[in-house]
């Protein structure tokens, strides 16, 4: 059967989903210039409800500007471009043909097994809804983390003190498409949780105490014991998955703007409990397991950029997040903290972690690969010829 034939299911990335006002559905705080003020007002800490005001409206497939007269594409090239060989942008809740597109609209914020369990569950509700026998995964980013975790485990949580038993859905998949996964994690996920997402002026946006209440960014990161330096290259011993050292750095929610939502028991038990489960996540997803020979799965990556393979570490505990900074401050280890990747991993990372069939890209970056021709190329000649 062509994987043309059947639904293909995308999966964005971290902000890659509209975040609604609970009290306003029709109301998007995250997807539209106009609801970035409001979005200021809103805790990403869950409240005796046990949410938080917020809600996953639908894929960001554009960031609106101006209300219904500009907006700037995010997933919606992408979406067009898959339109042209009969791929058109069709509703999960209201499946109508299996040659169409579904975007899975699910929190970002929550962490692995959250996502999982929302794939797991649109799934199932496509291949009852239409007949078929199985699904093509398209994701981008952390969502390729997402389809990796179900197709090995589904929505079972591994992560927990007692882990659930696997129900793996690499049965349900024909093929799997990955636009610039994280493999073995990137340290990018620091900088964003102690400075958030800032999109505008006024560094509008997520800001960095909502960014360090996201265990999903927790997730993202790397915890090989060599990731630190100093400023003069040699290693430092930190440990990223000890709550000690966020605490002594003021880093995540032990931010004093952050601190001021929660007092220091719940931050440390909240923290506690993500980067516990986020190494967890971490071993396994560099396990080799058996799903990642059986689906097919075709990477795609950027080749030309560098990539933050290891933090340094500044004396009084700053740190250097980018590579511009690294350059500006610590010339001389430019060369020993990079590697080609795509701003978020390394190439030795993706193939060391995910076998297949690996694209690397010029001339793109990773926030950028589903708007790259080549990519998208390569994406349509794959969705149209390949079979099983």
């Amino acid at each position: 059967m062509k994987s043309a034939d059947l639904p293909l299911l995308f999966v964005p990335g971290i902000l890659g989903t509209t975040l609604v006002d609970r009290s306003n559905p029709g109301r998007a705080v995250w997807g539209s210039a106009g609801g970035l003020l409001a979005l200021r007002k809103h805790s990403f800490t869950k409240g005796a409800a046990g949410e938080n005001g917020l809600a996953p409206g639908e894929v960001l497939w554009k960031f609106g500007v101006i209300a219904g007269l500009y907006s700037i594409p995010v997933y919606e090239d992408l979406a067009l471009r898959l339109a042209t060989i009969g791929y058109d942008r069709a509703r999960l809740t209201a499946p109508v043909t299996a040659r169409a597109l579904y975007g899975l609209s699910y929190d970002w914020r929550k962490d692995v097994v959250g996502g999982a369990r929302e794939l797991e569950a649109a799934v199932e509700h496509l291949k009852t809804k239409l007949g078929v026998p199985r699904v093509a995964f398209l994701a981008h980013s952390w969502g390729c983390h997402v389809v990796r975790y179900y197709l090995r485990y589904g929505g079972a949580d591994l992560l927990s003190d007692a882990p659930e038993d696997p129900r793996p859905g690499e049965t349900n998949a024909l093929s799997f498409f990955a636009l610039g996964p994280l493999a073995g994690g990137t340290l990018r996920a620091l900088h964003e949780a102690n400075h958030g997402f800032p999109v505008a002026p006024l560094r509008l946006g997520i800001a960095a105490r909502q960014a360090a209440r996201t265990p999903s960014l927790y997730q993202m990161l790397p915890f090989d014991e060599d990731r630190v330096v100093d400023e003069e290259g040699h290693p430092m011993d930190l440990d990223l998955s000890d709550v000690e050292t966020w605490r002594t750095r003021a880093w995540g929610p032990f931010q004093p703007e952050a601190m001021r939502e929660q007092g220091p028991p719940r931050v440390e038990e909240f923290l506690a409990n993500c980067l516990r489960r986020a190494r967890r996540l971490w071993e396994l997803l560099r396990e080799r397991h058996p799903s990642d020979e059986r689906v097919r799965t075709h990477t795609y990556t950027v080749c030309d950029a560098r990539t933050l393979t290891k933090l340094v570490l500044a004396t009084g505990g700053r740190t250097f997040a980018s590579n511009e900074e690294v350059a500006r401050h610590c010339k001389h280890l430019l060369p020993l903290v990079t590697s080609p990747g795509d701003g978020y991993v390394s190439l030795e990372d993706v193939r060391r972690h995910i076998p297949g069939n690996l694209v690397s890209v010029e001339g793109c970056s990773h926030r950028h690969l589903y708007r790259n021709d080549e990519v998208l190329d390569d994406l349509i000649r794959n969705l149209g010829g390949e079979t099983r």
